[in-house]
């Protein structure tokens, strides 16, 4: 796939290189702006970094804002994963960590101020993992879909009506080609103390018709996982009254009314809630 770049798109590649590995923890190795030849820094890399040259590979593509190479990219390094898991057919997929999903970076279509900014995302066949909502799902052939993130407001005392509380960000995804054959929602809770864990989760499913709250299946500490999901707005719930740890994100912002002071909000790790209060504080 490198070699369909310019010599200027090869020298940037190799400008972003050691940073990208910087940034995720893995060796920097200054010496791949000393190979020339496509096929020299594609060994080395591999000799590197192994199976992680993809994700990296990735992650360069996005900064040099190329999402024609990103998908020819996922699309080949999902059919050599189907390739050498085919054998394992109808396994649970979700047994995979953090690194075995392809993060996409999703496309922005509305950046309106009185409107939730839509995003939208297309895939090829595999497992991917959106890098703005953490949003996970696997499709077998091409997909594409967008998804809004929704207020909690006007929703709580529904849920607490029925004994839950929100356990993950509202989001509402259509999808507008392909199929998603598996979607994995992200929820903030700490499931390490959890007794019971399946009783304890849910899905809300959100229509004109009312709420629908279902049971799930499998439960990992970062997502829970939807077969052949029917899409409206859905988030993960939690019961109420178990005692939880929740997994948060600490936001920090300078004022500019007075010397030094900051506002400091500590929330669970809600992008749709991140944006709302970046959005209050600007």
């Amino acid at each position: 796939m490198l070699n369909e770049f310019s010599q200027m798109d090869l020298k940037k590649f190799k400008q972003l290189l050691p940073f990208t590995c910087f940034k995720m923890g893995l060796p920097q190795m200054e010496r791949y702006w000393y190979r020339n030849r496509t096929e020299e820094l594609v060994d080395l890399m591999v000799d590197e970094l192994g199976h992680q040259s993809v994700e990296v590979t990735m992650e360069v593509l996005t900064d040099m804002n190329r999402p024609d190479l990103m998908l020819k990219l996922s699309e080949s390094s999902s059919e050599r994963k189907t390739e050498r898991s085919s054998e394992l057919e109808g396994c649970q997929s979700m047994t995979q960590d953090s690194s075995d999903w392809t993060k996409l970076e999703p496309e922005v279509n509305s950046t309106d101020a009185d409107e939730a900014p839509t995003y939208s995302l297309q895939s090829a066949a595999g497992h991917f993992e959106c890098r703005v909502s953490g949003l996970r799902w696997v499709c077998k052939g091409k997909t594409s879909f967008q998804y809004q993130f929704r207020s909690w407001e006007g929703h709580m005392e529904r849920m607490e009506s029925r004994q839950y509380m929100p356990a993950g960000p509202l989001m509402d995804v259509t999808v507008t080609a392909g199929k998603l054959n598996e979607v994995h929602l992200p929820h903030w809770i700490c499931i390490d103390d959890v007794p019971d864990i399946l009783d304890m989760f849910a899905v809300v499913h959100i229509d004109d018709c009312g709420d629908v709250v279902e049971k799930v299946s499998e439960v990992t500490p970062s997502h829970v996982k939807l077969t052949e999901p029917i899409f409206s707005p859905r988030a993960v719930l939690m019961k109420v009254g178990v005692p939880v740890k929740i997994n948060c994100n600490v936001l920090i912002y300078q004022t500019n009314t007075a010397f030094l002071t900051l506002h400091v909000y500590l929330i669970p790790r809600d992008p749709g809630l991140q944006q709302v209060i970046t959005c209050f504080t600007v």
